[in-house]
């Protein structure tokens, strides 16, 4: 008879605890899915530019939510590259300007591990061939301020707009194919913006490549952003 008890209770025992260690288990999962979601929310207090440690010009400015430069350290050259959050912690950026025809854009993914408002430290994750491991760069802000014209038009919009009409030229577009045909799709051309005069709305765009050496600049764009227009179609200063 007391057989009879003992196992059901031995029944009802191993069942509470696979349930209970079912239960925990789904719980961590969910804790470890949501991680990111319950951080500080970063996309919104990242801003301005930063440069990276024991660099003179490397590093990124963090100009509106969907732009972002990033500037390299050999010969200061900058390129402009669109930003997308994936949550409060990830982000990647993407190439704006279509260098290869046949290739879909270059794409960086980070994560922030932390910021304190003047340090900025972010994971690199790895996205290319073989096995490297992901690589943790520091930054500190620096104290330019980011970009800013006419407060009643969005610096992110102008940008994109700016960048979009230039890259369409056909001085341009052949430029790109030619560097990316000698270059065997191994350097592209960036397009950098910097506002000339905020006042009258002018932007200059530096069509340039990195060729290994040094920043080879090919035109340079006045584009004129209250109806924007190119101010000078071939793309040289002196005309």
């Amino acid at each position: 008879m007391k057989q009879k008890i003992v196992i059901p209770i031995l029944i009802a025992g191993l069942a509470t605890f696979a349930l209970g260690w079912f239960l925990n288990g789904a719980r961590l999962h969910n804790s470890e899915h949501n991680i990111n979601n319950e951080t500080e929310n970063f996309a919104t207090k990242i801003s301005g530019r930063f440069i990276m440690k024991d660099a003179n010009c490397a590093g990124f400015n963090f100009i509106s939510p969907t732009l972002v430069i990033w500037t390299n350290e050999m010969g200061c050259w900058s390129d402009t590259l669109k930003i997308r959050w994936l949550d409060n912690a990830i982000f990647y950026t993407q190439d704006i300007v279509q260098h290869n025809e046949n290739c879909p854009p270059r794409v960086w993914i980070y994560q922030v591990v932390s910021f304190d408002g003047e340090k900025l430290v972010l994971k690199d994750i790895w996205t290319g061939w073989n096995d490297f491991k992901d690589e943790k760069l520091e930054f500190r802000k620096h104290p330019d301020e980011k970009l800013e014209i006419s407060s009643d038009i969005e610096i992110d919009s102008i940008i994109e707009n700016v960048l979009d009409l230039v890259s369409r030229q056909e001085i341009v577009k052949d430029k790109i194919k030619l560097i990316d045909s000698l270059s065997q799709s191994q350097r592209g051309i960036s397009l950098l913006p910097i506002f000339e005069d905020k006042e009258k709305n002018i932007c200059l765009v530096n069509v340039c490549e990195d060729n290994g050496v040094s920043l080879v600049t090919y035109f340079n764009f006045l584009v004129d952003v209250n109806e924007m227009k190119i101010i000078n179609p071939t793309g040289k200063l002196d005309e």
